[in-house]
């Protein structure tokens, strides 16, 4: 039976007659600006998941679990998309194992010893050893997509229409809180977000208009509260909604 494996956020076969024996899930898709080395986002943010762990369940929970893919790689090397300003870029990265999969399995007795004995588990650890020790999959639900046949994570064609269309529809007000962005220099701060994350979903039920503080509060949206826009927007937004409770 061939190997197959299940990765979280964006990509290999997996046949999927069959149930597969090796299962790892990754992210493949990261969003950078200016476009972070790859090396440090492989070091210190992304990681594949080999068991149901509380990050794999969190996921379910959102409707986010579709960011994750199967991949059939066993070298700990998974095919990553980079997208920036300049376009999407595809690059084979180096990932390491997410330590709440470890703790779950209680893998080699992680987090049952000392921290010197988790970070031996942890830096030591390889898919080789792993499958020897855990034939059957650890991951109940795969994900639809392997990581050559996912799609890359960017906005669908006729996004923008879409979105202003949408807000439209709900009066430019924010499905959150509430503000009214009508006035048409406030409307930019009216966002239109993707509910499981996959922005090439344009399903309306997979929309939510939301202001600009209320999607940066969204899982993976902090990086919102660094843009010029929200920074404005926090200035008038106590004032916004004042004259919103009046209307």
């Amino acid at each position: 039976m061939a190997s197959s494996l299940t990765i979280l956020a964006k990509f290999s076969h997996c046949r999927m007659g069959r149930l597969p024996i090796e299962i790892v899930v990754y992210s493949s898709t990261s969003e950078t600006s200016g476009r972070l080395h790859a090396t440090i986002l492989s070091k210190f943010f992304l990681k594949f998941h080999v068991a149901n762990c509380s990050t794999l369940d969190q996921m379910r929970q959102q409707g986010r679990f579709a960011r994750y893919v199967i991949s059939t790689r066993i070298d700990g090397k998974f095919k990553m998309n980079f997208i920036d300003r300049s376009g999407t870029q595809s690059s084979i990265c180096e990932l390491k194992i997410c330590i709440l999969c470890l703790t779950h399995l209680r893998y080699k007795g992680y987090k049952q010893g000392t921290r010197r004995r988790d970070k031996e588990i942890y830096n030591g650890f390889t898919l080789q050893e792993y499958f020897a020790a855990y034939p059957k999959n650890q991951i109940t639900t795969l994900p639809l997509h392997t990581d050559d046949t996912a799609p890359v994570n960017e906005y669908g064609h006729g996004f923008r229409e879409r979105s202003h269309r949408y807000r439209a529809e709900n009066g430019w007000r924010c499905q959150r809180c509430g503000i009214d962005l009508s006035h048409p220099p406030h409307r930019k701060y009216l966002h239109t977000h993707h509910l499981n994350a996959q922005k090439d979903d344009d399903r309306r039920e997979n929309h939510r208009a939301l202001c600009i503080r209320c999607h940066a509060e969204e899982p993976m949206h902090k990086h919102l509260k660094n843009s010029p826009d929200h920074g404005e927007f926090m200035k008038i937004y106590a004032l916004l909604m004042e004259q919103t409770g009046r209307r």
